[in-house]
Formats: structure tokens, sequence, C-alpha cells
């Protein structure tokens, strides 16, 4: 829904070029879509700027929730008519993400779209996070559908997989990376916007 992994990757990027601490940004792209930490020895390879550098990427994570929330959260293209068209189609909707709830919910409401939401179940609720399909199975529990009446709009490669173990019906709408090819043949279509899941659905 929001486009918020490329604006956090690039904020850490440009705090650590300003303070010349080496960081391989590609660490963060491969835990786009989990609840997994991401390996500070690979995201920091120089031990002696490792710190230092974990801390920058801490408060550049801080600095830009805040930014967000204040000058307007970057939604991906599509997203508003998309609720639109699920909302006249009386068609419920539901947030499972490996975000944790407080920047959930606090980016949902900065964006206006907190009210047109079921619920929210994060990652951090399950026992294990994205690519495991743990989020997705108990958010069809407590929404009261059977898998086969779901449908998950994902961003990532570590979504979808977590959708093919399910299993449930999933759709790419890629983020930073496209997918890797198991999840894209798998996948109901990998499309460009959001937009596209409106004219897949026919609403």
């Amino acid at each position: 829904m929001f486009d918020t992994e490329r604006y956090y990757c690039e904020a850490d990027e440009r705090l650590c070029r300003k303070y010349n601490i080496p960081i391989n940004i590609q660490a963060l792209y491969d835990v786009i879509g989990t609840s997994l930490p991401v390996d500070e020895t690979v995201l920091f390879p120089e031990e002696s700027t490792r710190k230092e550098g974990m801390a920058l990427v801490q408060r550049s994570y801080l600095d830009s929730l805040e930014e967000m929330c204040l000058n307007g959260v970057p939604l991906k293209p599509g997203l508003m008519e998309l609720l639109d068209a699920l909302e006249r189609a009386s068609i419920r909707k539901c947030i499972a993400t490996s975000t944790d709830l407080y920047r959930t919910n606090r980016l949902l409401k900065a964006a206006g779209i907190f009210d047109r939401f079921a619920f929210v179940q994060t990652g951090r609720e399950v026992k294990r996070g994205k690519p495991y399909p743990d989020v997705f199975l108990k958010t069809c529990e407590k929404a009261g559908v059977s898998l086969d009446e779901a449908l998950i709009l994902e961003d990532s490669s570590n979504g979808g997989l977590a959708a093919m173990n399910a299993p449930i019906d999933y759709i790419i709408i890629p983020d930073i990376k496209q997918p890797i090819r198991e999840v894209a043949e798998n996948a109901l279509f990998v499309g460009d916007s959001l937009f596209d899941v409106i004219d897949y659905l026919n609403l």
C-alpha cells in the first residue's frame, strides 16, 4: 500500500553517505517483507563503523517515520481507487503485515485510511514471520474466511512465499525488487500498479 521501503532504504543510504560509513544497502532489500532482523555484519561489512552505522540506521528509521507522518505517506499508485472499488463491491479488507502495529497504525492514520480496514494483523503477533504463512493464516482465522475465499496483495518475494506456503491465491505488485521466479510463476499475476488489481477483479 505504502511506498515506505524505498523511502527508508534511500534515507539510510543518504545518512550513511553523509557520515562516510560504507553500507551494503542490498542487505536491507533482502529482508523486505519479513520480520527478520537485518544481519549487521552484512549491512556494515567494516567492523570499525558497524556500531555507528547501526545507530544511524535506527535514527534514520525513526526520522523517516516522523517525516512521512508529518509531510505525507507515499502511497502506491491506485491505492485509493482500489479501496473505493472494494468498498463499492462490499469486499472486506484486512492488513497482514510484517511491520509492527505501532508503525502500521501511525502510517494508516497519517494516510487517512485507518478506518477503511477491518483490522490489522502483524507478524509480531504470530510465532513465525514471512516467508512462513502464519500471519496470513491468523488473518483468515480472525476474519472468519477460508483460505480459498481469501486473496492476498503482496509486494515482495518473501510475502509471495508466505502466500504460497499458506496456500492462498495472491497477486504481486512489486516494490523495490522484482519477485523471484518461483513467486512470479505461482502468482495470479504480477502487475505494475494497484490499478491492475481493479481491472483483474472487474471492480
